[in-house]
């Protein structure tokens, strides 16, 4: 069973039995196929094709009442996922419920986080890149 490979050796049955359910979650995640829906902490460690980090955007990454250092990191986990493919994606304007997400920018025209400004990453119009 490859489960048995990954717990350590000679432990005792509670911890044997605690390291069951995180590392068996782990592994079925990496051999999964299809799309995966995670947050940028829980992407750690993990090698993807293409990742898309969603609502990179002030006020959002990195969250006002965070630690930037910490957000910083978060977004540079989620970034380095992938293989192949990198797309994040910001929105210039809200609507609805989703443009609650940010406050105090409600209804604000909206901005790429400053993680990226400056940096190897460059901007695309989303519309104009698909077509």
């Amino acid at each position: 069973m490859q489960l048995d490979d990954l717990v350590e050796e000679d432990v005792e049955l509670g911890r044997f039995l605690n390291q069951i359910q995180p590392l068996g979650s782990d592994l079925a995640a990496t051999k999964s196929e299809g799309v995966r829906f995670m947050t940028m902490a829980a992407s750690k460690g993990l090698t993807v094709e293409a990742t898309i980090v969603a609502g990179v955007e002030e006020g959002i990454i990195p969250r006002p009442d965070a630690n930037l250092a910490e957000e910083r990191r978060l977004l540079y986990v989620a970034m380095t996922r992938a293989r192949k493919h990198l797309f994040c994606t910001w929105s210039r304007r809200r609507h609805g419920p989703t443009a609650r997400s940010g406050a105090p920018n409600v209804g604000a025209y909206r901005t790429v986080s400053a993680f990226l400004q400056g940096g190897p990453v460059a901007s695309q119009n989303g519309a104009v890149y698909l077509a």
